[in-house]
């Protein structure tokens, strides 16, 4: 299932683990923490994570450039459950 927002987190470890995916964009963690979140965990670069914030804005304020051309970039979209299909 695809974590959009913040109320599609099911318990409080997920919630204290999108503090770490905050933290990680602003120390710019791209290739360990942010990649594992985006593609594994499957949760959306855009939903807030800490104070109201999403990752993007912890990369600008951490003057992280790299990570923040990154981001601009993904395309965040949800798949159908017929496409789903079709690789399960």
């Amino acid at each position: 299932m695809d974590k959009i927002s913040r109320k599609d987190l099911d318990s409080s470890y997920e919630i204290a683990q999108l503090r770490v995916f905050y933290w990680a964009a602003f120390y710019g963690m791209k290739d360990t923490v942010i990649n594992y979140m985006i593609l594994y965990k499957r949760w959306s670069p855009y939903m807030k994570s800490f104070k109201k914030q999403s990752i993007l804005t912890a990369a600008i304020r951490g003057k992280r450039i790299n990570l923040v051309r990154h981001l601009s970039d993904y395309q965040f979209v949800k798949r159908a459950k017929s496409a789903l299909g079709d690789i399960m």
